[in-house]
């Protein structure tokens, strides 16, 4: 492993290769990170065989791999890198006796932010509404959740798709680097969008966003779950988990309402456990093909890397890394 210079006590480190000095001071106080426009950003979360967060780590630990060749990190934070979040709610007719806990539990959630930290609300029912874009202000987004009312369909995987065109379209100044994550919440199949599941799962993956899902029962399948002791798995949940572990995020199933508030601090607490890697690709032509990439912890027998599956190269098909 090349040489690395620690730059914060908490874990910031740029490896030699990288471009710019991290931690830079702003007006506000806060350290700004700042990476190479080139290299291809990794949040990476490390479980061991009780799904216990393995923290500690350094850049010695990790080895990635790119379509079957080993990548030199330039670049490794475990936790001051600034979040941006998406809250993406259900607001369809069928949340209606939901809406209320859910937004009590979202707002726990973002009262776990950090200053540095940047949120937004997303919300769906037939249509898809942006409440609240990215801000620093968790007061704005607590106030558009307490606007949000049930009623309609539910176009799911639109609402998806909208959160990520809102992250890919942000504009990324001098390479500043955030890690950056969906948290949706529903309670039903899809039944208003006009997308289906294999563009969202495209899209997906051109956006890099980890996609972390909370699943509620409707009121028949939560009476079911109850009468025979646990929940029935539908095709949709399928769909949901296929999309989590494309973007090395998870999905959450939980039984009842009262899950709810231990399911969004399970999420809070992995993303502010995740690791951050960065590493600038060997020999990749603009062929805007899918690149599959691949994160190993040594030394550490029980650790289970997850992050997302890869990225598009630069391309006349390819829009984000």
């Amino acid at each position: 492993m090349i040489p690395f210079v620690s730059l914060l006590a908490a874990g910031l480190v740029w490896l030699a290769g990288a471009q710019d000095p991290a931690g830079a001071p702003t007006g506000g106080g806060q350290a700004v990170f700042r990476a190479r426009t080139d290299l291809v950003t990794l949040s990476v979360a490390v479980t061991d065989a009780r799904e216990q967060h393995v923290t500690g780590l350094g850049p010695d630990d990790f080895v990635v791999v790119e379509d079957g060749r080993p990548q030199a990190i330039r670049f490794f934070a475990s936790t001051e890198v600034p979040l941006d979040v998406v809250l993406l709610i259900d607001t369809s007719s069928s949340m209606a006796d939901k809406l209320e806990p859910s937004r009590q539990a979202a707002g726990r959630f973002l009262a776990s932010l950090r200053p540095i930290d940047r949120a937004a609300l997303v919300e769906f029912n037939t249509r898809v509404r942006i409440l609240q874009p990215l801000t620093s202000d968790t007061a704005a987004v607590e106030l558009a959740l307490a606007s949000t009312r049930a009623g309609g369909s539910t176009a799911l995987y639109t609402g998806i798709y909208v959160a990520l065109d809102h992250f890919t379209k942000l504009p990324r100044p001098d390479g500043d680097v955030r890690k950056s994550a969906i948290v949706v919440l529903s309670d039903g199949q899809d039944t208003a969008s006009l997308i289906g599941e294999d563009d969202v799962t495209e899209r997906a993956r051109r956006a890099g966003v980890p996609l972390y899902f909370v699943s509620l029962l409707s009121s028949e399948q939560e009476q079911e779950a109850s009468a025979v002791g646990r929940r029935r798995s539908t095709p949709q949940d399928f769909v949901l988990n296929t999309l989590a572990r494309e973007t090395g995020a998870r999905a959450f199933f939980p039984r009842r309402l009262e899950d709810l508030d231990g399911v969004y601090d399970a999420v809070a607490r992995e993303l502010s456990l995740q690791y951050t890697l960065a590493y600038a690709p060997e020999a990749v032509s603009a062929d805007g093909r899918f690149r599959r990439v691949l994160v190993r912890v040594i030394h550490h027998p029980d650790a289970r890397p997850r992050t997302r599956a890869g990225y598009y190269a630069p391309g006349s098909t390819a829009r984000a890394r």
